[in-house]
């Protein structure tokens, strides 16, 4: 199942904090964020488990 599995608190207030810096207004936003720069942040976090998309089934 997919929302079983873990990922690291540091990974999503990473992704959430720099979609809201760049101009994301909600959960839609910064998950549209995350996927449009899995890569990037791939390169300095710890997504051996994915990205956690959607994060509205982690934070709303």
């Amino acid at each position: 199942m997919e929302r079983t599995k873990d990922h690291p608190l540091i990974n999503i207030l990473t992704i959430a904090i720099c979609a809201v810096i760049c101009g994301a207004d909600g959960w839609t936003d910064i998950e549209v964020y995350g996927k449009a720069k899995q890569d990037w942040f791939g390169s300095f976090l710890d997504l051996r488990n994915g990205l956690m998309i959607p994060l509205v089934e982690y934070l709303a």
